[in-house]
């Protein structure tokens, strides 16, 4: 099974995709990180100065070559998801704790600078939310949406669970 865990800056999605590919002995990637490495880039930040056709590219090549090497795997961002893209996976998962834990989050992670507004959070909160919910639609993708994210261990048992059962699923007879 392929799966993407997806969710607003700062609302776990690392933490929740690192415990489930532990627990499940699967593979995880980041978005950004299979973008900076294979953009040749040092940061977030270069990635981002590149042309969007150049990305577009870049992206196109890189996320195909990881789901053709990989089947079953994690995959963490921000639901930025193409047609290509699609084809491949099997379950969407929206991260959705409250606003107010993703500031938490956001506080205690000095390694990257997001804005700590409630505002701002619930901004993208909502627009991510919005994102998920159209590439679900249009891709014909199925979304579970995970409120909570102050019981790691919890929610990462609940993946594991859905993990599982839509492995089953797929093997189970026609």
């Amino acid at each position: 099974m392929r799966l993407y865990i997806g969710g607003a800056s700062g609302c776990g999605k690392t933490t929740l995709a690192q415990a489930c590919s532990q627990i499940l002995r699967v593979p995880y990637f980041t978005g950004s990180a299979v973008m900076v490495k294979v953009a040749g880039v040092m940061t977030r930040e270069e990635l981002s100065e590149l042309p969007g056709e150049i990305l577009e590219d870049l992206r196109c090549c890189a996320f195909k070559n990881i789901y053709l090497k990989h089947s079953d795997m994690i995959l963490e961002g921000h639901f930025f998801l193409t047609a290509t893209d699609a084809e491949y996976l099997d379950q969407l998962l929206l991260l959705q704790p409250s606003p107010e834990t993703i500031v938490a989050f956001r506080q205690s992670d000095s390694s990257r600078l997001r804005p700590l507004e409630l505002e701002s959070v619930v901004a993208d909160v909502e627009a991510t939310r919005r994102r998920a919910e159209l590439v679900s639609e249009q891709f014909h993708l199925p979304l579970k949406v995970i409120s909570g994210m102050e019981d790691v261990l919890g929610v990462t048992l609940d993946v594991s669970q859905l993990f599982h059962k839509q492995a089953s699923s797929l093997l189970a007879p026609g």
